[in-house]
């Protein structure tokens, strides 16, 4: 199948627990029909040196060391309801540009805690004045209720 376009991808992979997140660029082939992002690796193992990890516990992912002895990380994580290693990143028009957004999306997953979603799920099921401002004193905070433009 002849590919519609050829370029080079600039994405912030998103971190994980135990590993931080890193900036990327790779070559990218998009084909007219296609719909999914899928992310190829031969790339990074045939060219880049970087090894094929995946466990059942611990970190799955690529990695590569380094002269020096650093390792690069680029985690992957197993879906088991549709069978397929995901990769989660933000992709831009340039890598700073992904860095940032990354970054900040990292920021808003760390504060995805087990209490933080409770308090959306109250939140969320909230409809009337008197149970606001109750769920408001509780988590001590303040609300201004307005009916119409008043």
């Amino acid at each position: 199948m002849r590919g519609d376009l050829n370029g080079r991808a600039s994405v912030y992979v998103l971190g994980s627990n135990t590993t931080p997140g890193t900036t990327l660029s790779y070559s990218v082939d998009t084909i007219p029909t296609l719909n999914h992002d899928l992310f190829s690796m031969t790339e990074f193992y045939d060219e880049r040196g970087y090894d094929v990890v995946l466990k059942h516990e611990g970190f799955s992912g690529l990695t590569k060391t380094l002269e020096n002895g650093d390792e690069l990380r680029i985690p992957v994580t197993y879906d088991p309801f549709s069978f397929r290693w995901l990769l989660h990143y933000v992709i831009a028009t340039d890598a700073k540009s992904a860095k940032i957004a990354g970054e900040r999306l990292e920021s808003q997953i760390k504060r995805q805690t087990a209490s933080n979603m409770r308090r959306a799920a109250q939140a969320s099921l909230i409809d009337d004045p008197e149970t606001i401002c109750a769920f408001l004193q509780t988590i001590g905070g303040d609300l201004e209720i307005f009916e119409g433009d008043q």
